[in-house]
């Protein structure tokens, strides 16, 4: 019968649990360099300047007249930055090892004797004849079954925006102007 003790510290446990709380770790740090990637792809050119959308509408001015005018906004402050953070990881292993050993034996013995007796009493003459048979069988089975079963549940969550990247974003909200087409008024919306 095998020792079922032995049989489960043979299983690598490092791996099987760490295995995936390393890759809880790793999608975190591929989560970060995504978001890095974001907000340089997509808020800044190649120069390392702000990206901005400038909207042109017409609007009557603070006299009353239709006037034309231009807001620039930077292009990073109108998107959600993806922040996502593992809220939690639970990981659930089971290990079912069942060992089964079935012996049958069984002994079949039969013998027959068939026996014949003749003779003359001048001469003594006989004549004996014995049939015997003999049977055994056996038959052992050793059954092992194994299974395992891993369940990794993680939960994600919108993490809350780093510190740095909030004041970037504020940076950025001041730099929204409102220019009127043809005059010299200039307005700083965010302020």
């Amino acid at each position: 019968m095998a020792d079922i003790g032995r049989e489960l510290a043979t299983l690598d446990f490092g791996n099987l649990i760490g295995g995936p709380l390393n890759a809880v770790v790793e999608s975190q740090a591929r989560s970060a360099i995504t978001t890095a990637n974001f907000i340089r792809e997509v808020g800044f050119d190649k120069d390392g300047k702000i990206i901005n959308v400038d909207f042109k509408y017409n609007r009557k001015d603070e006299e009353g007249n239709d006037s034309n005018f231009t807001l620039t906004v930077p292009f990073l402050t109108m998107l959600p930055i993806p922040y996502i953070t593992v809220d939690e990881a639970s990981i659930v292993f089971n290990a079912k090892i069942t060992s089964t050993r079935e012996s049958n034996m069984s002994s079949n013995f039969s013998q027959q004797v068939d026996a014949s007796v003749s003779g003359k009493y001048w001469f003594v003459q006989a004549s004996v004849k014995s049939k015997t048979s003999y049977q055994r069988q056996a038959s052992s089975s050793n059954k092992e079954q194994r299974t395992y079963d891993m369940n990794v549940s993680v939960k994600a969550r919108n993490a809350d925006m780093p510190a740095g990247t909030e004041r970037l974003l504020t940076i950025l909200e001041n730099c929204i102007d409102e220019k009127q087409e043809g005059g010299t008024k200039e307005t700083k919306k965010g302020k």
